[in-house]
């Protein structure tokens, strides 16, 4: 955090592997922190998950996990997909 605040950086892109666990972590701490994040959903992924016996697949964990995160009003972060972004929509 003291190199990112040294260079006044204030917005993180936020992309990787596991979405329901390191993504949402560091997104959430990241907000914590006073940063404005960005997601790029779709450069980021999970895998099958289960829970009481019966398995979440991946696909439903990745839509969850976005949803849930750019909720009440993209509170902790907005999620924008590859094209958009680099589209700066």
């Amino acid at each position: 955090m003291a190199y990112l605040q040294s260079k006044q950086i204030k917005n993180l892109i936020i992309t990787g592997m596991m979405t329901d666990v390191c993504v949402e972590s560091t997104t959430r701490a990241a907000f914590d922190l006073g940063f404005n994040n960005t997601i790029i959903g779709d450069a980021t992924a999970t895998r099958d998950r289960e829970v009481n016996g019966q398995v979440v697949k991946a696909a439903e964990v990745q839509r969850s996990f976005l949803a849930g995160i750019s909720a009440l009003g993209n509170l902790y972060t907005k999620v924008v997909d590859t094209n958009d972004f680099l589209n700066g929509k």
